[in-house]
């Protein structure tokens, strides 16, 4: 089961909204009743989110961290994985988020 442990950090309760409407969004496309694949499915998708960051700063950006704690966010692996991370998982909220911080960047 994905969900958040009775343990768990604060701000924990965002996150886990965040990653069931993602897990809801990928599983309504899934076309398979078996338990098990429906299971990997949402770890996943709530694994993806390990990889997304929130960044401070007006607008409150969205990035993507590949590798903790040897690199910081880089536009590369942030292009190359926003469709998987945030677009098949319908947070497109999220993916304009992304490109605008990086748009920023590019004044």
């Amino acid at each position: 089961r994905v969900g958040p442990a009775a343990d768990a950090p604060r701000g924990s309760e965002e996150r886990w909204s965040r990653v069931g409407a993602a897990i809801g969004a990928v599983l309504g496309k899934v076309e398979t009743d078996r338990d098990d694949d429906r299971a990997a499915v949402a770890q996943l998708v709530a694994a993806a989110d390990d990889f997304v960051v929130r960044r401070g700063g007006p607008g409150g950006g969205v990035s993507v961290i590949a590798g903790y704690p040897w690199f910081s966010d880089w536009g590369r692996d942030t292009f190359i994985s926003l469709p998987g991370l945030f677009l098949t998982t319908g947070r497109f909220e999220e993916a304009g988020r992304t490109l605008r911080a990086f748009a920023a960047l590019w004044k």
